[in-house]
């Protein structure tokens, strides 16, 4: 299948009536998207839906949706009868972070789905981009930028969260190394850089929350990358943590708490750092500090 706009218009039509309320003819496009998805370009296809603005939403979110069950379902194959080409496998690689980071939030949230069961199969072998790219997001912070942070903070979360219970293994642990060379500086200095800017943002009450909902995922992933053992640069920027972590955890801001029973932003980030200062305790990387206690 071409990427032209005959092809586009018309796969637009198909996910359009699997919205309908008629049942055959919600059934009818199903069984046509599933005829054409062995196409190649078809899941570039269903991107470019997603990434153009002037695309409805309701087809945008249809596309994403559709986009990420059929990775979910043929991704973890390399059947040669495979419904995804080797060369489709690169095109979405090459671009499916920046479209996610490009995109609203409904549709980066199943773009980050769809990233996480494509980084569990090929990272990092078959996915040696993947890091540069999402260090790329940290390296361009804006302070419009909290959207596309956040989805990569969250995907890497994701990437990363299996090293809490994964056995040991001298692979495992290549593989953390990996990320530790490459993520851990930018990922540290992007925790830096939002301790020292959200003070300026105090009279923002929506900016605060975007800063401290990558607050939350930082602290998760500080989590993740310290589990199985305490890195060297943990271990050399572990005052810059503990200090921080303390700020946090005498923080306070009434618009970051919850209006109703379930926890807010705020209460979220401590819950997490109580459990990472924990975890360095348990495994007797530092003693219990006087001012934790």
């Amino acid at each position: 299948m071409e990427i032209n706009e005959q092809n586009l218009e018309a796969l637009s039509t198909y996910l359009r009536k699997t919205l309908s309320a008629n049942t055959n003819e919600r059934l009818e496009a199903e069984k046509t998207l599933k005829q054409i998805e062995r196409n190649e370009n078809y899941t570039s296809l269903l991107l470019t839906l997603c990434e153009r603005s002037t695309t409805p939403d309701e087809i945008r979110r249809a596309s994403v949706i559709t986009f990420k069950n059929f990775i979910k379902r043929n991704w973890p194959s390399l059947d040669q009868s495979n419904s995804i080409s080797i060369r489709d496998r690169n095109h979405i690689k090459e671009h499916i972070i920046d479209l996610m980071t490009r995109s609203p939030e409904h549709i980066q949230e199943q773009l980050s789905d769809a990233i996480t069961v494509i980084g569990k199969c090929d990272f990092p072998d078959q996915w040696s981009t993947l890091l540069d790219t999402m260090i790329k997001q940290f390296q361009q912070q804006t302070s419009n930028s909290f959207q596309s942070i956040n989805g990569v903070l969250k995907t890497a979360h994701s990437l990363f969260e299996r090293y809490r219970y994964e056995q040991k293994s001298e692979e495992l642990w290549l593989e953390i190394k990996l990320v530790l060379e490459k993520f851990a500086p930018a990922f540290t200095e992007l925790f830096k850089s939002l301790m020292a800017y959200y003070p300026q943002k105090e009279s923002d009450p929506i900016e605060m929350k975007n800063i401290f909902n990558s607050l939350l995922v930082i602290i998760k992933i500080f989590y993740d990358l310290n589990a199985q053992e305490l890195p060297e640069h943990f271990e050399d920027n572990i005052t810059v943590y503990m200090t921080h972590f303390l700020t946090l955890l005498s923080y306070d801001y009434p618009k970051l708490h919850s209006n109703n029973n379930d926890p807010g932003i705020l209460d979220q980030i401590k819950t997490e750092i109580c459990r990472a200062v924990a975890l360095y305790v348990d495994k007797n990387f530092i003693a219990v500090p006087i001012s934790f206690k």
